[in-house]
């Protein structure tokens, strides 16, 4: 699975933005031919859909993730510190990046396990606006990484945690180009004033390869998911369906 937070090539440069105090801001990213919207509250926690199922994506700032998932009961609670153990990257400045969206820029190389994964350009005035930075970024990409596989050991590039001390140096990440893709953010703009509750425990639900199964199978066109239904799921495990449902998203559509 792809990072969609891994960021970009240096695209346009914008005017500054101007972040209202109490306003929601929505952040807009792209990623060749996939787009995304996080949508933050005041407080720092983010919320998004992940637009092949509809699942709708809410990140406390405490780094967990609570995802409403079609034909799944119940808020899954996934703890990526908890359930991940990813490895710690690691940041080498490369000196100063250009002005995009209105923000100067920091230029660093990022290592995952000492090598190097790719260029980030961030922005420490902007993650203090905003109240999310690197380390938001990196455990809301492990979580949803977590909800398709429960081993991410084989994309160090893609699923790897920014500790908060190092997270807080670096800021929000503006554009970065790796080894594994190349995203930016288009624009940073406006919203209504909105502050995300996480639901209530006896609402929440714990990850497994059962709600993976179902995560996976949503993600799949109506005619591959047939064919799924022809492979007699329920005579599968959990950790089968979530086998057989992998090796499906990597079936070349027509």
């Amino acid at each position: 699975m792809q990072s969609f937070f891994t960021i970009c090539r240096l695209g346009a440069c914008f005017l500054a933005f101007s972040l209202p105090a109490h306003a929601q801001v929505m952040v807009d990213f792209a990623q060749n031919d996939a787009s995304m919207t996080l949508a933050l509250d005041i407080y720092g926690n983010a919320r998004t859909i992940d637009a092949p199922t509809g699942a709708e994506l809410t990140y406390s700032k405490k780094g967990v993730l609570f995802a409403a998932i079609p034909d799944v009961t119940g808020f899954v609670r996934v703890s990526p510190l908890l359930d991940a153990h990813a490895p710690e990257v690691r940041v080498e400045k490369i000196g100063e990046g250009p002005i995009l969206n209105g923000y100067k820029t920091v230029n660093w190389r990022l290592l995952v396990n000492r090598k190097p994964c790719g260029q980030l350009f961030t922005s420490a005035e902007l993650a203090k606006a905003l109240n999310f930075n690197m380390t938001d970024i990196s455990r809301l990409n492990l979580a949803t990484g977590l909800l398709a596989t429960s081993d991410i050991s084989t994309q160090p590039c893609t699923y790897y945690d920014v500790p908060r001390a190092l997270g807080n140096m670096l800021g929000f990440p503006l554009a970065y180009e790796g080894v594994d893709g190349t995203t930016k953010v288009l624009a940073i703009r406006n919203g209504d004033k909105v502050i995300y509750d996480m639901p209530p425990k006896n609402l929440q639900r714990a990850l497994g390869d059962d709600v993976r199964a179902l995560f996976l199978k949503s993600r799949l066109p109506t005619d591959v998911q047939k064919t799924y239904e022809n492979t007699r799921p329920g005579d599968l495990t959990p950790d089968e369906k979530v086998e057989v449902l992998k090796h499906l998203q990597e079936v070349p559509q027509r």
